[in-house]
């Protein structure tokens, strides 16, 4: 409903609109990066999970250690995702 207001005030065809700022190839780089970071996500947490000791203190410990490491991984992956698909 927004977008089919704005596209009248604008003056806009969508099928233009869609031509000019719409790439498949985007949508695929993004299918892509959102399926490997889900993996990593899922991946690591359920690593460090799997692996805890020690009660309450130990899962606090592994989970700071599996966001940190999640998030590290995700950053390289990131740059490996920009270096090869870009």
């Amino acid at each position: 409903m927004l977008f089919n207001q704005m596209f009248r005030a604008a003056r806009l065809d969508k099928k233009l609109y869609t031509q000019l700022f719409f790439d498949s190839y985007d949508v695929q780089f993004a299918l892509i990066k959102a399926w490997s970071f889900g993996l990593v996500v899922t991946g690591v947490g359920c690593f460090y999970g799997f692996h805890t000791y020690g009660g309450a203190e130990g899962v606090g410990r592994a989970t700071t250690r599996a966001v940190v490491v999640g998030s590290m991984v995700i950053l390289v992956l990131d740059a490996f995702w920009a270096f090869t698909l870009l």
